[in-house]
């Protein structure tokens, strides 16, 4: 393979079609996902906080504005000690339900996303045509979507279900000696349990770095040639047996890129937070000045607009290089193709009869 050919290439399509940019992004918008979570004691009339919770806040100035957040506290521990549980229970389950839903969502738009921008990026190699966003959409919401999702699904639960037991036999020495007891035990059992640990870490390191080329592979295979979720793993599996050096290569200049990539990316993500720092500081001091008080609204406000203008443009960041990287693997994708359809053409050795 020609490799610098490969990731010039790749570059060239990203920015010769902005329209991948849209994808890239909802793929790295939708590409992660969290949870927290809390609680607290209740009583008769509702949950029941610690007095000095609220009480002890010498960390507060002696001004107009430690006044107001005092205020703001009071206002909190009010609405606790005030609130039934059950209300409580309703609005905790409500934000569970709606995460829960948000996260269907995400999932949703990042595997059509997914199998559309494969789609452009094939489409684009074999005709040199670009197909507007609509249509490449269209092309995303379809079964090549829901094959992706089960493939992952296919593999990870397994992967996940190894990787508890495989802790779980890391931990097992030290909790063995933790429930016999005694420092002759001890000792061993933890150091044992420490090594364990390490070379369990070390596996699951390997494993990931090998499934998530395997899956790359199984992706693009099954999109580009509509493949079930067991063929596109079979053929994905063939293409890194077959070509495992020009994979592992591939996989290494990628590395390299991907630190580039990041060490470009720091002042540019530092700036934008930057920026919207001032942004959300100038909002909430505008809303102080003309309130004269703080407020829970007041800091929502100013937190989500925040989190709102820090997640747009950073996403539009990493889109642009998470849609650069599918660039390569489909392009790797489809030098081993070819390679595979040379392999396979029949080859005639003697001449042609003339007559």
């Amino acid at each position: 393979m020609n490799y610098g050919k490969i990731f010039k290439r790749a570059w060239q399509i990203l920015w010769r079609y902005p329209a991948l940019w849209f994808f890239g992004f909802l793929l790295a918008l939708t590409g992660g996902s969290g949870s927290s979570g809390g609680g607290g004691g209740s009583s008769q009339n509702g949950f029941h906080f610690n007095q000095n919770d609220f009480n002890n806040r010498e960390f507060l100035p002696n001004n107009e504005f430690g006044r107001q957040m005092q205020h703001l506290f009071d206002q909190v521990r009010d609405f606790f000690q005030t609130t039934p549980e059950s209300t409580i229970i309703a609005w905790v389950v409500g934000i569970v339900l709606g995460l829960i839903l948000l996260g269907i969502i995400f999932t949703i738009i990042r595997y059509v996303s997914f199998a559309g921008s494969i789609r452009m990026v094939n489409h684009y190699e074999e005709s040199e045509e670009k197909v507007s966003i609509g249509q490449g959409w269209r092309w995303g919401w379809s079964r090549s979507a829901l094959r992706l999702w089960l493939i992952d699904l296919v593999v990870m639960l397994p992967v996940f279900v190894a990787f508890i037991i495989l802790m779980g036999c890391a931990a097992l020495p030290i909790l063995l000696g933790a429930s016999a007891g005694g420092n002759k035990l001890g000792v061993p059992a933890i150091i044992a349990g420490v090594g364990l640990a390490f070379f369990a870490l070390f596996v699951i390191i390997i494993a990931a770095l090998f499934i998530r080329v395997w899956l790359q592979y199984a992706h693009i295979s099954s999109v580009v040639q509509e493949q079930g979720v067991f063929d596109s793993l079979r053929a994905a599996w063939k293409i890194m047996r077959t070509f495992w050096k020009d994979t592992v290569l591939v996989w290494l200049i990628n590395f390299g890129v991907r630190i580039a990539v990041m060490i470009v990316s720091v002042p540019i993500i530092l700036l934008i937070l930057a920026i919207v720092v001032v942004i959300s500081g100038a909002v909430g001091f505008l809303w102080y000045s003309a309130a004269a008080a703080v407020s829970v609204g007041m800091i929502l406000t100013v937190l989500l607009l925040f989190i709102l203008l820090m997640v747009i443009p950073v996403s539009f960041v990493q889109g642009f290089s998470q849609i650069y990287f599918l660039n390569v693997w489909i392009l790797v994708y489809r030098e081993t193709q070819a390679k595979q359809q040379l392999k396979s053409e029949p080859v005639d050795i003697l001449p042609e009869p003339t007559g």
